[in-house]
């Protein structure tokens, strides 16, 4: 029997918090829990707003 192996389409990166900065991580999922949004999403943008040259238009849209 053989099976199909999916090539995944996505690129996944870690990301930690140390011992002494887990109020780092709650603060940061009661603020995007707010603008009801995943952590992958808040990171992202963060960097369109950081580094981006896209307008509001587009960093909304890419939101979602």
């Amino acid at each position: 029997m053989t099976t199909a192996t999916k090539e995944r389409t996505n690129t996944q990166i870690s990301l930690s918090f140390g011992r002494d900065e887990t109020e780092l991580l709650a603060m940061l999922d009661e603020a995007r829990k707010k603008e009801h949004i995943s952590r992958s999403a808040w990171f992202k943008n963060q960097i369109r707003e950081k580094y981006g040259k896209q307008s509001p238009a587009n960093l909304y849209a890419a939101m979602y």
